[in-house]
């Protein structure tokens, strides 16, 4: 019987990854931190006894920094990002090329050196300290990994997708931020309106992994929405799906430069995957708002039709 396991079953995007599958009736191992400390080094026997059931492995489980991003002098914290998002991956990757199974690993567009770049494509120069910190370059680290490991017979596919939200994103995230002050009537005081940025729902994410291992299609590839959009645009998008609350502009809010975060070039994907997001911005607010994490398929009938 074909069988998936997803680690970080229990991450935002890991629940939206479980929400889907299981709405496909595709058998499926949920692992949490209780099946598998990713932070603890497990030998190939114990490794078995996981994963030996499943054809592939969806690696999603990561630990995001709690404090500042570059976590200089943090060395718990430092520890924890490497043991987690690193040596995980060499523990996974190693284990995955011997039994012959495949790994999709979700990786982030915090790798690109200018996430402000125009239709940043797969090849653009990748960070060495940059927007994401030390767990950015832990992403990109494990790429690297997994890539050592590609080159000698392993399957895998690396997504980087764009700025991911959805149920279940942390309190601290803007889109969570504005969706909050929305639902509880308060007004969204707006810093920086023009700048734009790519947000993706991580059920868009969740189907882009599905359908890339679907299609066997190894390899590195950037999945994003179609369309960046401005932080004000978010705002409106928040109190519209809220149906309260209001959006203002400080006046001691300084217009300079704008920018455009996570302009991903998707091209790749599109070609060996046919992706396609399914979700709207405001669509997404929506589910999120209704703490829901897949969507109904009488709303979306062509998509879900090619997509799912």
């Amino acid at each position: 019987m074909f069988k998936v396991a997803i680690t970080g079953a229990n991450g935002m995007i890991g629940r939206h990854m479980v929400a889907l599958i299981e709405n496909k009736n595709v058998s499926l191992l949920s692992i949490s931190r209780n099946d598998w400390d990713l932070s603890k080094w497990k030998s190939f026997e114990e490794l078995d006894r996981i994963f030996l059931s499943v054809d592939v492995v969806f690696h999603f489980g990561a630990a995001l920094p709690k404090n500042k991003s570059n976590l200089i002098g943090d060395n718990k914290q430092t520890k924890t990002i490497f043991d987690v998002n690193i040596r995980s991956c060499l523990n996974l990757a190693e284990w995955a090329l011997l039994r012959n199974k495949a790994v999709v690993f979700l990786s982030s567009s915090t790798v690109y050196k200018n996430p402000h770049g125009v239709k940043i494509r797969e090849n653009a120069t990748e960070v060495k300290n940059g927007l994401g910190g030390l767990y950015g370059y832990s992403k990109l680290l494990a790429e690297k990994v997994f890539e050592h490991f590609v080159a000698v017979g392993l399957k895998a596919i690396i997504l980087r997708p764009s700025s991911v939200y959805g149920y279940g994103l942390g309190e601290d995230k803007l889109v969570a931020r504005y969706l909050d002050k929305a639902s509880k009537g308060l007004t969204i005081e707006v810093m920086e309106p023009k700048n734009k940025i790519n947000f993706i729902h991580a059920f868009d994410v969740s189907n882009a992994a599905w359908n890339a291992y679907k299609n066997q299609a190894w390899g590195v590839f950037n999945v994003a929405s179609d369309n960046s959009v401005s932080v004000m645009d978010l705002a409106k998008s928040c109190v519209l799906v809220a149906k309260m609350g209001g959006v203002k502009i400080p006046p001691a809010v300084k217009h300079e430069d704008q920018y455009t975060r996570f302009d991903l070039d998707c091209s790749k994907a599109r070609r060996l995957f046919s992706f396609e997001p399914v979700l709207s911005l405001h669509d997404g607010l929506k589910l999120m708002f209704e703490k829901k994490m897949v969507p109904c398929k009488k709303n979306f009938p062509l998509k879900f039709s090619a997509q799912l």
